[in-house]
């Protein structure tokens, strides 16, 4: 990693917009500057108090947001031609501040690497083939096995194995074993 701090690697990305703001000529506001490195997470790290109410109906939070959009898509793409160097630090940046709140981060318009895209196809492969798996499973079991189940109880109860994947996909809990996934799903990636 090259950033000690997800500060400093807010400030990269940060650096690389008013970059791009600057050779394509746009002046950024004193409020806008002060946007690039305000963060709910740790709000006194740049002093905002007021600044919007000093603006009253000057401010227009949606054009900013859409600058900041379109000047990060560019910052992106300009490196991408000039900078493989830049791009890795951009990839490393976003990962390294994904956690925080910065209300920045999801301003930015830096598309996915492409080992993510192939993890969402990979997850979502596996979850449709596990669903599917499940209820073939419950139509052999039934077919098969003397005891069967209603199906008033057997598919809430596929259901309910999903539901609860789902919540540990977004909990403490299911982070670490996603992560554990990823991690498999990449090294199955590399051997392709």
């Amino acid at each position: 990693m090259n950033f000690a701090s997800s500060k400093e690697a807010w400030d990269f990305i940060a650096s690389r917009i008013a970059g791009e703001a600057t050779r394509q000529g746009i002046t950024l506001s004193g409020l806008e500057k002060k946007s690039l490195s305000w963060s709910e997470s740790n709000p006194t790290q740049t002093d905002m108090t007021g600044a919007p109410e000093e603006l009253g109906d000057e401010y227009d939070e949606a054009q900013c947001a859409k600058k900041f959009r379109e000047l990060s898509r560019k910052a992106f793409r300009q490196d991408q031609k000039e900078s493989p160097e830049n791009v890795r630090l951009w990839r490393e940046a976003i990962k390294m501040i994904k956690d925080e709140e910065y209300d920045l981060l999801v301003l930015l318009d830096v598309p996915r690497p492409t080992s993510d895209v192939v993890k969402l196809v990979i997850a979502a492969l596996i979850v449709t083939a596990a669903l599917v798996g499940a209820v073939a499973a419950y139509h052999w079991a039934g077919d098969n096995i003397h005891f069967k189940v209603p199906v008033y109880i057997g598919y809430p109860a596929i259901v309910l194995v999903f539901a609860v994947a789902y919540y540990l996909s977004w909990s403490g809990k299911g982070k670490k074993l996603g992560d554990w996934l990823g991690d498999l799903a990449e090294r199955v990636w590399r051997w392709f």
